[in-house]
């Protein structure tokens, strides 16, 4: 790590290999989904833990850990706590989190309305590690049950964990939602995702049904007699405004 430090500089301190940063990500709430603006709206929390030896390179390691595709809200860095870890000759370790509430851009995502409302929708969260600290931290992956786990054998036969699946979601803001999953991509990147098919039945209640009705109202108005020309255009135009309210 000490040779990618740019312009001849090096790090302070000896760094004998990079600083491991574990982490949990987790979506715990969905306030809004918006195909226009190409939009998820919610709060995801990042655990993250670290070892004390990270203070001597960054003064506050949680703050090197970003989601790239945050926008618009607030980003909370929680007080940290110390841990025993434990099988490791009782090793001390750092326990924080930092929590994002607000809106999560998807402008990479595709889309598209072709399928509306039958279509799905991949709503993506970027993790990595923000420089400096990729010169000295790598990224871990941590599942606690009742998450499952996928792991490999890394070229020094550790094994890492590379992919995490929660259970499904739920029902939320026009969507039935899958697992939250997140896949190690490499040691400064995670992605997490989750899919959504939308409730078709309730937006054909709610729009195209009323929608239909309220047009075909205002096109039969016109079969009324010429004497009926008041409550003609009574009933067209209470169609159109109600067209426009939905």
């Amino acid at each position: 790590a000490v040779e990618e430090v740019p312009g001849g500089m090096r790090l302070k301190e000896a760094l004998p290999s990079p600083i491991p940063l574990k982490l949990i990500p987790n979506w715990d709430l969905f306030l809004g989904f918006e195909d226009r603006s190409k939009v998820i709206r919610g709060k995801l929390t990042l655990s993250i833990f670290y070892y004390p030896e990270a203070k001597t390179y960054v003064s506050d390691p949680q703050k090197i850990v970003s989601v790239d595709n945050f926008g618009d809200g607030d980003r909370i860095l929680q007080s940290t706590v110390t841990l025993i870890e434990p099988g490791t000759a009782d090793r001390e370790a750092i326990a924080t989190s930092n929590i994002y509430v607000g809106d999560f851009s998807q402008s990479q995502s595709m889309f598209d309305h072709s399928c509306y409302p039958f279509d799905t929708k991949k709503v993506k969260f970027e993790i990595s590690i923000q420089r400096p600290g990729d010169y000295i931290f790598t990224l871990e992956m941590m599942c606690p049950g009742p998450k499952i786990a996928e792991y490999i054998k890394d070229d020094k036969n550790n094994t890492r964990i590379v992919k995490c699946m929660s259970e499904s979601m739920g029902s939320f803001v026009g969507f039935d939602w899958g697992s939250f999953t997140c896949e190690y991509i490499n040691g400064q990147q995670m992605l997490c995702y989750i899919d959504g098919t939308r409730q078709w039945l309730s937006v054909f209640k709610g729009h195209i049904w009323p929608s239909f009705t309220f047009s075909a109202m205002g096109f039969l108005s016109f079969a009324l007699s010429v004497k009926m020309a008041m409550p003609r255009i009574a009933t067209t135009m209470l169609a159109l405004v109600s067209l426009t309210s939905l």
